[in-house]
């Protein structure tokens, strides 16, 4: 028969290895954490500022379009009283009536943008949204 024995002794003193690595990783992550919700922060800023330059872009083009309509549509009405006296064949008249409707297609879709814009600027802002 054989029989043994044993004994185990834990001596705490290179336990503080441990904790002192745990600590220094604890701290690590909390700065990584930091920079995280730094980064997060710019992001949103970032964010917000590329909605305003949208929404100044988006107000600038609407009016130019509005701009663009009220030329379009004194051209028309020179085309349509030109076209009644017979000074224009009708291919113009229709040319200039094309114009016309397709400035203000765009127009419309240039309102509809800028509203939007502006909706994305509310929202972050924390304004209610209503339409």
């Amino acid at each position: 028969m054989n029989g043994g024995v044993g004994l185990s002794l834990r001596i705490p003193i290179f336990n503080a290895f441990q904790v002192r690595y745990r600590t220094a990783n604890a701290s690590l992550s909390v700065q990584n954490q930091q920079y995280q919700a730094d980064n997060v922060r710019l992001q949103l800023r970032q964010n917000i500022e590329q909605a305003y330059v949208n929404m100044t872009a988006a107000a600038k083009r609407y009016g130019s379009l509005t701009r663009q309509v009220e030329a379009l549509a004194l051209a028309f009405k020179a085309s349509e009283s030109r076209f009644n006296a017979g000074a224009i064949n009708s291919v113009d008249y229709n040319l200039a009536k094309s114009n016309l409707d397709r400035s203000r297609i765009n127009q419309i879709q240039a309102k509809y943008d800028y509203v939007l814009r502006i909706k994305v600027l509310d929202y972050y802002q924390n304004k209610p949204l209503s339409f």
